[in-house]
């Protein structure tokens, strides 16, 4: 290699280096030196490569094992958007999760539908928000808007009722997403698990993410207490 020649027949390693130091000792010092470096770029390269393709399965893995836990309970999207983090929001109530954990939403249609069946447990005079409780025992607060409670029901209008019953994709309310926004409020539209501490994981999206009305948007990993239950039920 690069002339370097040994004074002694020996097996390579670091421990035969002295048989190389001789007049041909320059051109073993560059090749052990390349060697070296050659061995650590191509080493750390791989590691990379590796470490990202694991990243990825363990993404995979975790959406998997949403889907797959028995009893996960799915709520859909009330709202055509943009998904991004509710710890994002521009008002501590929301993004501290002072009630609850959740999504927030850019909406980019101006219908808000209901998310899951269930029942409408509070329908706001203001109609700037609507309390839904699933047929499985989730509650949830639709709040569109931030501040927008000022608005005193300008702008929105309600396309429901305390006490009726939906199903998922009933028509909740509709608001005037340009007029709300020409007025200077925040019309990201936020989604809360508000008895989030009777369940054991609320599973959110922390990317942005396109998602459709009526579409996925959060799964919830029920305690074991709330499994029981279910299995207690469908046993009688």
């Amino acid at each position: 290699m690069l002339g370097a020649k040994a004074m002694a027949p020996v097996m390579p390693s670091i421990l035969s280096i002295p048989v190389y130091l001789n007049d041909t000792a320059f051109g073993f010092i560059v090749g052990f030196v390349v060697t070296v470096i050659s061995t650590f770029v191509i080493t750390f390269l791989l590691a990379k490569s590796f470490l990202k393709i694991e990243d990825q399965h363990a993404e995979i893995e975790t959406d998997e094992m949403a889907s797959e836990v028995a009893g996960v309970i799915s709520v859909a999207s009330p709202v055509t958007g943009t998904t991004y983090p509710i710890s994002d929001v521009a008002d501590q109530t929301f993004s501290k999760e002072l009630m609850g954990k959740g999504i927030a939403i850019l909406p980019s249609q101006d219908e808000i539908v209901s998310p899951v069946d269930g029942v409408v447990s509070v329908a706001f005079k203001t109609k700037h928000a609507i309390g839904l409780k699933s047929n499985t025992g989730v509650e949830i607060l639709i709040h569109v808007g931030l501040d927008t409670v000022e608005l005193e029901g300008e702008h929105y209008e309600l396309l429901c009722k305390q006490n009726q019953a939906v199903k998922i994709g009933t028509p909740l309310l509709t608001f005037d997403r340009e007029k709300i926004s020409e007025l200077g409020y925040d019309t990201s539209v936020i989604v809360v698990i508000t008895n989030t501490d009777d369940y054991l994981s609320i599973i959110t999206k922390d990317e942005q993410l396109q998602v459709n009305a009526s579409e996925p948007l959060l799964s919830i990993v029920p305690s074991t207490s709330y499994l029981n239950n279910e299995t207690q039920l469908v046993a009688e």
